[in-house]
């Protein structure tokens, strides 16, 4: 399996984050950051509950404090058991968490939404030919954890947020997006194991981060590379296994 970790500037999680983006951290802490939600992303289409038999699906399998998803144009409370298509947008309060499970019993992967996040589920399509499968996840604000299933064939797993895009390549990764005062928007993208190729929006630049590294992009289209703490790649792999347990493997 691959490990996937994407987040926002918050939280513990942000060490490498803060050194490069001090003050998108504090915004982010302080909850004073405006929302960004679609700000740079395609349009977020409405969630729809789906049946398992009708396709690729998420299901939501652990919800902590407050969480809503967007059904049609209503926003609903969150609950363990729900099943979400391709489309749904699902956000979360302060100090509040859900995991979900991609596919039968998670066996595309697994996703944590961290505290004050939105993601929507841009793309869960499978070809029925080759059966290879694509998974595009819209970041717009937050964290996002997400454990990935080994790739087969062309299939492909991206996370997007307004600035870069994070795409699996057999590895496991942290994304943040946040609001610098000076800069704008700032992505970082911190790499727990193997290797993550970051590609840049604006002037459609990409670099590879390796594992025990970190990728920062800012929305003027500057790239930079830092170590990453390895006490904070040891919580993100805690983390993981935590969350493939929920499996019951």
């Amino acid at each position: 399996m691959l490990a996937v970790l994407v987040a926002g500037l918050l939280g513990q999680e942000v060490s490498w984050a803060e050194e490069v983006h001090p003050a998108a951290v504090k915004e982010i802490r302080q909850g004073d950051a405006p929302s960004l939600v679609g700000e740079g992303l395609q349009p977020l289409q409405a969630g729809r509950m789906l049946n398992k038999e009708g396709g690729r699906h998420v299901t939501v399998t652990e919800v902590r404090g407050n969480a809503q998803v967007r059904v049609g144009e209503n926003w609903q409370p969150l609950r363990a058991g729900m099943v979400l298509r391709e489309g749904a947008v699902v956000q979360t309060g302060r100090g509040s968490s859900v995991v979900f499970f991609l596919d039968e019993n998670g066996d595309s992967g697994q996703l944590e939404l961290k505290e004050k996040a939105q993601l929507s589920l841009k793309t869960l399509q499978s070809d029925p030919t080759s059966g290879d499968q694509t998974t595009e996840l819209d970041l717009a604000i937050g964290c996002v954890l997400v454990h990935a299933a080994k790739l087969k064939g062309r299939s492909k797993f991206e996370v997007n947020d307004p600035v870069a895009t994070a795409g699996v390549r057999g590895t496991g990764f942290l994304t943040c997006v946040a609001i610098d005062p000076l800069v704008g928007l700032a992505s970082t993208t911190n790499v727990y194991e193997g290797l993550v190729v970051v590609r840049e929006h604006r002037k459609r630049s990409e670099m590879e981060v390796p594992e025990g590294r970190g990728g920062s992009v800012v929305r003027v289209g500057r790239m930079r590379e830092g170590k990453i703490p390895e006490r904070e790649r040891a919580r993100g792999l805690d983390r993981i296994k935590e969350m493939i347990r929920l499996r019951g493997d």
